[in-house]
């Protein structure tokens, strides 16, 4: 009996925490937004290549309830004239009263071959929600991408030049950082190929990188964790306890080729990489009641106040991450989800710390971009935004160089 009361209370419990959740609705999780340029090639006279131009690749997520056969509607436009309109189908989840997380609709991998263009530069990019029953038609979000082209030769001895090739510049995504209080039931916030810690909710940082050799590898670091100043241990089996294990999410390439430089005028070609690269981060932490059972992690709770971990390998700090942890056990919610930036349920737009000349994950790091601000051009409007942009430092080129100005 007792058992059965304290079951019906918790569903009581549960039942009034998702009347006071406020539902949102038409709001796009800038968070999950990923754009990609995708590089069209045909084959033109006597079968060489040509480039067609380049093709938007989308996903996006949307919060809110929607019928059957909604979609999205992006539309690209250079100087206020559309470029390509793309119609995006969707998958679509409702929620039944479940205190753990929102109402949305999203869609991945979405793209139209036939909307490829040459052009290049600052585009506008215009997200519309398209009710399924009425056809009508929302714009929800306004971005901006900034489209560029990288040189290519032909292999071997081939004179002349390859087709180019087309990338969206994302450098000021590299200092914004999420951190997301996942639970254990729950795929990652981009897709559920995640590595697991049984029994336990998880914590996880979401980063952005244009990354080096060893940021394309990504080799697993360890965590260490202060709150209020003081060290936190991390209990658990030894090598294991404080491991902290990165993989790589969206992610995008491109070489550029020349001639130019004496030295390459024969034999190999001259090659400068650029990349972008979205990084989970799983963190030797848990949160809320749903603890391993056979081991002990630290659990934000019960240590409220105010937190910082660092990401480290062989002593190397690589990335430091500042948040406060109220006494609800949540973290505080940035200043900047406060009107500018969208994100989902149980997820914090966090200040993350780059140390000074970049880490080994990094390749190029560029001030200057991230001053305009992340999110595909939304821009920082707090002091805080602000302040966490500003501190990024730099490394290397922000693109690449021809062969002749490379030192």
């Amino acid at each position: 009996m007792k058992q059965t009361l304290r079951i019906i209370g918790i569903v009581l419990l549960l039942s009034l925490v998702v009347a006071a959740q406020p539902k949102r609705q038409d709001v796009l999780d800038d968070g999950f937004t990923w754009f990609e340029a995708v590089n069209g090639e045909a084959l033109g006279p006597n079968n060489i290549p040509v480039s067609t131009g380049w093709y938007l690749k989308i996903y996006l997520r949307v919060l809110g309830e929607y019928p059957n056969r909604s979609a999205f509607k992006v539309v690209v436009s250079k100087a206020g004239k559309a470029v390509a309109t793309t119609r995006c189908e969707t998958g679509i989840y409702i929620n039944r009263n479940n205190a753990l997380d929102e109402s949305f609709m999203n869609t991945g991998d979405c793209w139209r071959k036939d909307t490829a263009t040459k052009e290049t530069g600052i585009f506008d990019v215009q997200v519309f929600t398209v009710n399924g029953d009425t056809d009508a038609e929302k714009l929800v979000r306004a971005y901006k991408i900034d489209v560029r082209t990288v040189n290519r030769v032909r292999s071997g001895q081939e004179a002349g030049l390859a087709p180019p090739q087309y990338y969206i510049n994302r450098h000021g995504e590299a200092p914004a950082s999420l951190m997301v209080l996942r639970p254990r039931e729950y795929g990652g916030y981009f897709d559920w190929r995640t590595p697991e810690r049984l029994g336990a909710n998880h914590v996880e940082f979401y980063f952005n990188l244009s990354p080096s050799d060893i940021g394309k590898n990504l080799p697993h670091g360890y965590m260490r964790c202060s709150c209020n100043g003081k060290r936190l241990s991390m209990p658990g089996p030894v090598g294991f306890s404080d491991q902290a294990l990165s993989n790589r999410l969206n992610f995008y390439t491109v070489i550029y080729q020349d001639r130019i430089a004496p030295q390459y005028h024969r034999g190999t070609e001259y090659r400068d990489e650029i990349g972008f690269h979205q990084v989970r981060l799983l963190a030797p932490l848990t949160w809320g009641e749903k603890r391993n059972r056979w081991e002990t992690r630290l659990a934000l709770e019960d240590y409220p106040g105010n937190w910082e971990c660092q990401l480290m390998n062989n002593g190397e700090v690589w990335r430091t991450w500042r948040f406060v942890v109220g006494a609800d056990g949540k973290p505080q919610t940035h200043p900047e989800q406060k009107g500018n930036i969208n994100l989902n349920y149980n997820s914090y737009l966090v200040e993350m710390e780059i140390p000074a000349g970049g880490s080994a994950l990094d390749h190029r790091l560029a001030p200057e971009a991230a001053k305009l601000g992340a999110f595909y051009g939304l821009g920082w409007k707090t002091p805080e935004g602000q302040a966490m942009a500003a501190k990024l430092p730099k490394k290397g080129n922000p693109f690449p160089v021809p062969s002749n100005a490379s030192k």
